[in-house]
């Protein structure tokens, strides 16, 4: 992940539902592993295709990734085994405008009945606002600040 990228997680708002409210995301060793999410619910790669709508479709390093947009910038990437998604997250190139990107992968959400997930393990609203305003308060945003006022 850059420095200039905050990122969120997306996972099917159904696989949360077995859950007690009081569920807590596992991140060991700083990686969240949201597959066991993805695989229970049997969801196909081509459920993200209107995701081009948003970002238009890229070239991705790997055969069993759909990149939309740019992975230096802002993206939203699918990962896919045997074309059934294994893993689904989106990053914020927060140096940009992106309100647009932003606000048109909530509203895929919000249709496609998903559930995003901060970089806390916090599942988030589905609102414009407090996203950016997570975004806003990230540590890596106040470190770019830092560094480029520094240059």
């Amino acid at each position: 992940m850059a420095l200039w990228q905050y990122t969120f997680y997306v996972l099917p708002g159904k696989s949360l539902e077995i859950f007690s409210a009081d569920f807590r995301f596992s991140n060991e060793e700083n990686e969240f592993d949201d597959a066991p999410f993805w695989i229970e619910q049997k969801i196909d790669a081509d459920f993200f295709n209107n995701i081009n709508l948003i970002l238009p479709k890229g070239k991705s390093w790997s055969k069993n990734i759909d990149l939309y947009g740019n992975q230096e910038s802002n993206c939203f990437e699918v990962l896919f085994d045997k074309n059934m998604v294994i893993s689904v997250s989106f990053r914020i190139y927060y140096t940009s405008y992106y309100k647009d990107i932003l606000v048109g992968i909530i509203e895929f959400c919000i249709l496609k009945g998903l559930v995003i997930v901060d970089e806390n393990l916090c599942v988030a609203p589905l609102n414009f606002l407090t996203l950016k305003n997570i975004i806003d308060s990230c540590p890596q945003l106040h470190k770019y600040t830092l560094l480029s006022k520094s240059s």
